[in-house]
């Protein structure tokens, strides 16, 4: 039998199942008479906050290793700021 991944929720961690971006849900989106949900996300990139909507199917939840490195990046960010000039977003 298989097991049931818990659905996500708002203040759940994700990102896009083909990786990018660490981002935080906010609202889960559901229209009526119709299975497409979606979530609205917001995530940080050098210092600005971000947001965008997207198919609950192409959302996983992030790994703990993923969230880890994701806060190592943004703590040197903060550290040493001149590793993010001249980065196109």
């Amino acid at each position: 039998m298989a097991v049931m991944e818990e659905k996500i929720k708002v203040g759940d961690v994700v990102q896009l199942k083909q990786g990018g971006q660490i981002m935080t849900v906010t609202q889960i989106n559901k229209k009526m008479g119709d299975d497409f949900e979606s979530a609205f996300c917001s995530w940080p990139l050098n210092g600005v906050a971000h947001h965008g909507a997207f198919a609950l199917a192409a959302l996983k939840r992030a790994s703990k290793g993923s969230i880890r490195a994701f806060r190592i990046q943004g703590f040197l960010a903060g550290i040493f700021p001149f590793m993010n000039r001249g980065k196109s977003s």
